[in-house]
């Protein structure tokens, strides 16, 4: 898997340095903000980080697309991220940092995402999170007609 990657890799700067960028002699390059939302320190422990092992990843995708010309003609994506620190109010607080600095689409949030996946939801913003919502469906109970909220 490591030497697929460092292939994929090894193409894609071959390939930008041959035909350059797609982005070269094109006027009006749009730029596209993603917001990226991940925990990399926290006061107290955390099990996981899954931000630490798909970041990479993320760049990686943002630099393909960015360098193939059939994809996103004249718009280039750009990456802006923030360290929640496990913290829901941090994460709320980045996220609304993020939206009012010109992003439009939204990755991440591992620890608690139910707040600020609700207030991304309010304003019809894109959120990919890459956590799994195990512990957001253990509020909920099987009933025979569909969930109900356990309180």
């Amino acid at each position: 898997m490591r030497i697929l990657v460092l292939w994929n890799i090894f193409g894609c700067l071959v390939f930008k340095y041959l035909c350059g960028s797609k982005f070269d002699n094109v006027e009006n390059v749009q730029d596209i903000l993603i917001g990226y939302l991940t925990v990399d320190k926290t006061e107290t422990f955390m099990r996981g980080k899954q931000g630490r092992v798909i970041s990479g990843a993320i760049t990686y995708a943002l630099d393909l697309i960015n360098n193939d010309p059939l994809l996103l003609p004249q718009h280039r994506l750009k990456m802006t991220w923030g360290d929640t620190m496990a913290d829901t109010l941090v994460g709320t607080r980045l996220l609304t940092e993020q939206w009012s600095n010109g992003a439009v689409a939204f990755i991440g949030f591992e620890d608690s995402c139910s707040v600020e996946a609700t207030v991304a939801a309010a304003w019809n913003l894109p959120l990919i999170s890459y956590v799994s919502i195990h512990l957001i469906l253990l509020k909920y109970v099987r009933k025979p007609r569909g969930f109900v909220i356990q309180r």
